[in-house]
């Protein structure tokens, strides 16, 4: 089975989807959709990204309003979305980042901080995946040892309770 993270790539121009997928192969799993409606079709199929590049201009659903949908499914709540653009301006880059995107990368796309940027959201939500695994794991070894904890003083209300008894005429 395929181990490498997988990356989905939402852009309505094949072009892009190819070079973006001839940069990332050798490290990742592309998937990719030429629109908003048939990424939307993809996520809704359950499958697990590790990241999403997504593209701000696109005909049928722009980037923000998928990146709005996006965050209303539950199984993608922590994947990263960085947003490709050929907008230049830095207003589209701060709308993008105030709506939830942890990156903004511009084109022409350079294939290797592409590459490098891709690698680093990746690790960082792997990190993160792991620590809130963890933090799982330790809350239940609370909740274990908390009620371990309530037996014992349980046991030994009883057995202080029967030896006061057992020595009061």
């Amino acid at each position: 089975m395929d181990e490498r993270p997988t990356v989905l790539v939402v852009d309505d121009s094949p072009d892009v989807i190819s070079l973006i997928n001839d940069i990332l192969r050798a490290e990742f799993r592309v998937r990719a959709a030429t629109g908003g409606l048939a990424a939307l079709k993809l996520l809704a199929g359950g499958k697990a990204f590790d990241l999403v590049l997504l593209d701000v201009l696109m005909a049928d659903m722009g980037g923000y309003e998928l990146l709005r949908h996006i965050q209303q499914m539950p199984c993608m709540a922590k994947v990263p979305v960085v947003f490709l653009t050929g907008l230049a301006g830095d207003e589209e880059e701060t709308v993008g980042l105030r709506l939830g995107a942890v990156d903004f990368i511009r084109k022409p796309i350079n294939g290797e901080a592409l590459l490098a940027r891709v690698r680093n959201h990746v690790e960082l939500k792997r990190s993160r995946d792991r620590l809130s695994r963890h933090n799982e794991e330790l809350e239940r070894e609370v909740q274990r040892r908390t009620a371990m904890n309530e037996q014992i003083q349980d046991i030994t209300i009883l057995c202080l309770a029967s030896l006061a008894e057992t020595r009061d005429h």
